[in-house]
């Protein structure tokens, strides 16, 4: 029951993904101190899970996790950033997170999303759940008219 509840939501999500024309860019950063971060860059599961949420690995240049500057996306900024909700509550929110790492001068506070990094990264039962969170937040208008 579980494995058939998964493969709805994984199909739901794949079908509403494949009438968008938009991919939002998205960087998965997973801890932050002042002007740095640790992101993601292609890791399998990472970008697997991105893709079913309808999004591109903005880290897609790199393998494993590295630190990152702005300075690395200033003349082509991901769409987005996610996160943990740990690392947004030790960097003061969204807009402390942002100003920390120095992102804050090419995105908006509206840009980030904290998700709970283990099932997403390691692209466990609960990852399609956390994807359509992804999607909702980066590519609203495939949920048009549904209750949040």
């Amino acid at each position: 029951e579980m494995i058939e509840r998964i493969d709805r939501a994984a199909d739901d999500l794949g079908r509403r993904v494949a009438t968008s024309s938009r991919r939002p860019n998205l960087l998965f950063v997973i801890a932050a101190d002042a002007g740095s971060a640790m992101a993601t860059g292609d890791i399998a599961p990472i970008t697997a899970a991105l893709a079913l949420a309808g999004a591109g690995n903005a880290g897609k240049a790199w393998k494993n996790i590295k630190p990152i500057s702005r300075e690395a996306f200033i003349t082509s900024p991901p769409d987005g950033l996610l996160t943990t909700p740990d690392v947004l509550a030790k960097t003061g929110g969204a807009e402390g997170f942002l100003k920390l790492t120095g992102f804050d001068a090419v995105l908006a506070p509206a840009s980030v999303l904290a998700i709970d990094a283990g099932p997403f990264m390691l692209f466990g039962p609960s990852t399609p759940v956390i994807a359509r969170d992804v999607a909702q937040h980066y590519l609203p208008e495939l949920f048009r008219g549904e209750p949040e």
